[in-house]
């Protein structure tokens, strides 16, 4: 599958390695240079400098080619945005992190497949931990009290 990862911070790397690992065509890109030049470095992928909110980069870097575009900058709006245009263009699937569970439901009624909030999904998986957690501790103490400890 053709991605296209706009962000190339530290959920822009993961995605990066990830998705590359599990051999899918990666593309990236961000708005600053530095950024750009060390992920060409670090990384196998294609490397755009641009901006998620301008059209006219994307049309450039042929984003409606890609099966999949994810915006994860920092910025709720501009993912958002960058996702809504990336869909005017052509791709059929979206997805925006997006840190304000608010923006989250607006931007899925607007028609973006996907958004994730990072804080929402740490917590959840904090409090799975926290259950598998609790359930080995209900564990040991039945087998505990079978055995008449």
């Amino acid at each position: 599958m053709k991605v296209i990862i706009v962000g190339a911070g530290k959920l822009g790397e993961m995605l990066i390695r990830e998705l590359k690992f599990t051999r899918h065509e990666v593309a990236v890109m961000d708005y600053n240079e530095q950024k750009c030049t060390e992920i060409s470095q670090e990384h196998d992928v294609l490397v755009f400098k641009g901006d998620v909110t301008n059209m006219d980069d994307l049309n450039e870097v042929k984003v409606r080619d890609y099966d999949l575009f994810i915006s994860t900058t920092g910025g709720d709006e501009k993912n958002i945005l960058g996702c809504l245009i990336a869909k005017d263009l052509g791709v059929k699937r979206v997805i925006a992190r997006v840190s304000d569970p608010r923006l989250s439901r607006i931007a899925e009624k607007l028609g973006i497949t996907h958004t994730i909030c990072p804080e929402i999904a740490a917590a959840e998986k904090i409090l799975a931990i926290v259950k598998e957690s609790q359930n080995g501790f209900v564990k040991k103490f039945q087998l505990g009290a079978e055995k008449g400890h």
